[in-house]
């Protein structure tokens, strides 16, 4: 059987025993690793079909037709499933060799499943004590290469909030080596980076996905700006058209139980096992360079998310924007800001069916009907995204935000000057004695994270009711409801609402039958904010994020449409807590701007009288307490405590989260264990930790 797109042998080769080796470096795409590389694949079945075809790869092979290349592939996918059966995987579960390293996660799978062997001959990616070292614009990254910045692996939650602890300066957290086979390593890179204010000089290179993808940030001459290139290993022309073969043949081959699969792991095993069959019906000849190349872009294609799936592993990334076809990608970097990349989709169909693909992803639905996207990827990332040009005219478009795998914790704004310990103290009381909050700010101003952090602080028996468009919150009760938002289908009723949708305002309403003891939403931006406030107003606690500038901005947009609330109904609202994103030449952070006790709504449109309790000061970077919180008083109503008694419970508070910061108690189940604790023998626990 021969193939109209690939040159054949000049020769016949010599006939090889079943159990001899099928696959060696020579020859075509593996000319450059040397006779030393090891094989791909050792052996073939004793029991598996007939003999495939001998192909060698040239890359001077013309493209052949994709039509007649799919019906061939076909025949060869079919062939391919017996040899995969031999190798195990159309069993439904499969042994893997699930390495960690650090804490984290090594993908790959082992030829030798259940052994770990490292790989005698394979690349090293160490972990170095060294900074950034320079590295010159468009310098091509080999796998396995040592780059021109030795990346100090350390792991470190990816947050939209924050400069992220340990993120300048990070210790070398040991060494990851190479195991056998195809392997990635997924673990957060944190590696030291040249300030910002020496823009001009910046020319670094860090690792994303080892040892596969960089990234590389410099300062482009022609542009007048600093640019960042994404570096990953260069396919020639036979190696592209390898790849596609396989794909090919993976699209007849793919199970969809194993596509559903959770781990990656588990997936990553199965791809290498079916490309594995297809290379051995094929009768290829690959090193173990372009294998292990030929892999990453499989798993990238198909467990990640294409070219963007490098950002996505970037520490340092906080949201990508596409803002259409032949425009290329732009990143916002916790230390330099905005940057453009050297990412670019040009090709309206794949752009298409990109976007089809993060749909699929969010578990929602987008089509030339409805063409906006609004949801959460698997990893906790919010989703906005368009299909048409119909929308937006330069083409499809999306914008990621990256939200942390584990949820931030009050010690992690603590160790970050976000947030003082005497605000989060105060905070914990305003929480416990069931007062009604909301956190306001500007887009991207950390507010989603400080819901997230004041949360922590519910009792661990009180029943939680939260509603959300996208999920975005994460709280470590088990005592909580977590509902969201469905998108209806058909057309539209004579209301404007479609079959079957579910907002947030029938959410809501349904929530105050569900006995709660807090209420949480999302966000508020409708009438959604009537159905709240009432609750509040009959004793609910409620908590809630609302995008606004300051208290009286906050009480106009209440009292006005198309919200339409009553200043009665507004004084229901007990704390303000303001957000800020601080952000310009020389600086980009985030800090709580000042924490408003509601007194009085007045009857002039957007007048409120408050009081001040924690007001950040700008100078000197410190967010000042004026001592008077008005809010003690009626603590005091409610308890019987004194107000003096509440302020030393507060400093007490205050202190015991100062000694968190201290020991490092930033794991999410850590710290909700010493709160919960806290609740039930506050006495045992500040002993533990020192406090009086």
């Amino acid at each position: 059987m021969a193939f109209n797109f690939f040159k054949k042998k000049p020769e016949e080769p010599k006939p090889v025993p079943a159990d001899a080796a099928r696959v060696a470096p020579a020859g075509g795409a593996g000319t450059s690793e040397g006779q030393g590389d090891k094989t791909v694949i050792e052996s073939r079945p004793k029991e598996g079909p007939k003999e495939g075809p001998k192909v060698l790869f040239s890359g001077a092979v013309p493209h052949g037709d994709k039509r007649a290349l799919k019906v061939q592939m076909d025949k060869i996918a079919e062939r391919a499933k017996g040899t995969a059966k031999k190798f195990g995987v159309a069993q439904p579960k499969i042994n893997m060799a699930d390495r960690r390293t650090g804490g984290r996660t090594v993908l790959g799978a082992s030829k030798h499943i259940g052994e770990a062997k490292p790989a005698a001959d394979a690349p090293e990616t160490a972990a170095k004590d060294t900074p950034a070292e320079s590295a010159k614009p468009g310098d091509a990254v080999t796998p396995g290469e040592k780059t021109a910045m030795e990346a100090e692996v350390k792991e470190a939650p990816v947050s939209k909030e924050g400069e992220g602890k340990g993120a300048e300066g990070a210790e070398a957290s040991g060494e990851v080596r190479t195991p056998e086979g195809f392997y990635i390593d997924l673990r957060p890179k944190v590696v030291t980076l040249p300030p910002y204010d020496k823009k001009r000089e910046i020319n670094v290179r860090y690792p994303l996905i080892p040892p596969y993808a960089y990234a590389h940030i410099y300062w482009d001459s022609k542009e007048n700006e600093l640019m960042y290139a994404v570096e990953e290993p260069l396919l020639d022309e036979t190696e592209r058209e390898l790849l596609e073969l396989i794909n090919l043949g993976l699209e007849e081959m793919i199970n969809i139980s194993f596509v559903r699969a959770a781990k990656s792991n588990i997936l990553i095993q199965y791809l290498e096992k079916n490309v594995q069959s297809i290379l051995v019906e094929l009768g290829t000849k690959v090193s173990k360079k372009t294998y292990n190349k030929l892999m990453y872009y499989i798993y990238r294609n198909s467990v990640g998310l294409n070219e963007i799936e490098p950002l996505l592993n970037d520490y340092y990334v906080e949201d990508i924007e596409c803002n259409g076809l032949k425009f290329p990608l732009y990143i916002v970097h916790r230390k330099y800001q905005n940057l453009k990349t050297t990412v670019q989709f040009n090709d309206g169909p794949y752009m298409t069916d990109f976007i089809e693909k993060l749909a699929q992803k969010t578990g929602r639905y987008i089509s030339y009907a409805k063409p906006l996207l609004d949801g959460t990827l698997p990893d906790g990332s919010r989703v906005n995204a368009t299909y048409t040009e119909d929308i937006t005219t330069r083409g499809p478009t999306f914008t990621i935000r990256k939200f942390t795998k584990e949820p931030w914790t009050p010690v992690h704004l603590i160790q970050t000057k976000t947030v003082s310990a005497e605000a989060f103290a105060y905070m914990w009381l305003v929480i416990e004695h069931k007062f009604n909050i909301m956190v306001v700010g500007e887009t991207a101003s950390g507010k989603t994270t400080f819901l997230n952090c004041i949360v922590d602080f519910i009792p661990p028996e009180a029943r939680i009711c939260s509603i959300e468009d996208t999920r975005e919150l994460n709280l470590a009760h088990s005592n909580w409801l977590p509902a969201v938002t469905r998108a209806g289908f058909g057309m539209p009723t004579v209301l404007g609402t479609q079959y079957g949708e579910i907002t947030l305002f029938d959410l809501l309403r349904e929530s105050f039958r569900q006995n709660p003891d807090y209420v949480i939403v999302g966000e508020i931006r409708g009438k959604e904010a009537y159905v709240l406030f009432q609750g509040m107003a009959s004793g609910h606690p409620s908590f809630s994020t609302f995008h606004a500038a300051s208290v009286d901005t906050v009480v106009k947009r209440l009292e006005t449409p198309p919200i339409n609330l009553s200043p009665s109904l507004v004084e229901a609202l007990d704390v303000v807590c303001i957000c800020i994103h601080v952000k310009d030449a020389s600086r980009n952070f985030r800090r709580l701007k000042e924490i408003d006790e509601i007194q009085e709504i007045e009857q002039a449109l957007g007048k409120a009288k408050f009081n001040s309790v924690f007001l950040w000061d700008p100078l000197k970077d410190i967010i000042n307490y004026n001592q008077k919180p008005m809010i003690f008083e009626r603590i005091m109503k409610r308890t019987g405590m004194t107000v003096e008694q509440i302020k030393q419970e507060m400093m007490r508070r205050a202190e015991l989260l100062k000694k968190m910061a201290e020991k490092d108690i930033s794991n999410f189940e850590d710290f909700n264990k010493v709160i919960n604790d806290y609740y039930k023998d506050s006495d045992m626990v500040c002993k533990q930790f020192g406090i009086k």
